[in-house]
């Protein structure tokens, strides 16, 4: 009967353990999903640090703790944690590219009304 109970006690800590650092990952990609976003729109170093400090601290980190948890997630586990700074620089990738798209359909429809009302001026 002890072995079933501490084999369930196993279990359940195992399934939250596994479950706190899937949450945790998802979070730390989101963190640097948002940091590469704030750093590419504003190029500016002095804009955009302030930013990233304070999506940092609504988060809970500084920039040192935030370091140290990096090379925590690193150090657990390197291979996993490559995956997953792959994957959010991809997506930030993805993201600037439709970013960019959007961006040029405005500037076509606003040229184009342009053309469009300079042409019947002249006509």
């Amino acid at each position: 009967m002890k072995k079933i109970i501490l084999f369930g006690l196993f279990s359940i800590s195992l399934l939250i353990s596994c479950q706190n650092e899937s949450s945790q990952i998802e979070e730390y990609s989101n963190i640097y999903f948002e940091i590469l976003m704030i750093r590419e729109k504003f190029q500016d170093t002095t804009e955009a640090n302030p930013k990233v400090r304070k999506l940092l601290s609504d988060y809970g980190y500084t920039e040192s703790s935030f370091g140290k948890y990096s090379m925590e997630l690193y150090s657990n586990n390197p291979q996993a944690f490559t995956t997953v700074i792959d994957s959010v620089k991809n997506r930030a990738e993805r993201q600037l590219l439709e970013f960019g798209r959007e961006r040029q359909r405005i500037l076509d429809s606003t040229n184009n009304a342009k053309s469009t009302g300079q042409q019947k001026k002249t006509d």
